[in-house]
């Protein structure tokens, strides 16, 4: 949803990604933007909460997005690999979008225009993020799944690594 709750937003999961914007009251399309060029998607998008920009990646390495409200292309950030993986995280500022791909590579960047603030190597593809505080909690699937605790400023582990049994 949009962070003035008149819109909700919607992408395709398939071959072709788009991104579709509806009226919450009509349930009529607002607008819809598709990746150029033509990409599958996997991962849900994630709004800002401050700028009301959306975040999606696709499946092909170095294409994750970010949408303004009216649906144009604000920036795209080419860093990542595949987004074959968890959504993005926005911090509650709404100034920095974390992003953690098939592999493990961990991003923030800077909402504002696409520049990338640090990257962190995680040990595999990413399963959930969320934001406490200055902590990015990201956790992983491997075979030994596991939880990393960052420093969302840095990018620098701030307590020890859980791995999870099954």
């Amino acid at each position: 949803f949009s962070p003035d709750g008149q819109t909700v937003y919607d992408i395709t999961f398939n071959k072709i990604t788009s991104l579709y914007a509806y009226d919450l009251i009509s349930g009529k399309e607002k607008w819809h933007y598709q990746t150029s060029p033509k990409q599958g998607s996997y991962n849900p998008l994630t709004v800002n909460p401050v700028t009301g920009d959306i975040y999606f990646g696709t499946q092909t390495a170095g294409h994750f997005y970010c949408v303004k409200p009216d649906g144009t292309l604000k920036w795209e950030y080419t860093g990542a690999g595949s987004m074959q993986s968890t959504s993005p995280a926005v911090s509650a500022d709404g100034n920095i979008v974390f992003i953690l791909d098939k592999v493990g590579k961990c991003c923030a960047i800077n909402a504002a225009d696409g520049s990338e603030k640090w990257t962190a190597s995680l040990a595999g593809a990413g399963a959930s993020m969320l934001i406490n505080g200055n902590v990015l909690i990201a956790a992983i699937q491997n075979t030994a799944p596991s939880v990393y605790f960052l420093d969302v400023a840095t990018g620098q582990e701030v307590a020890p690594q859980l791995s999870i049994s099954n």
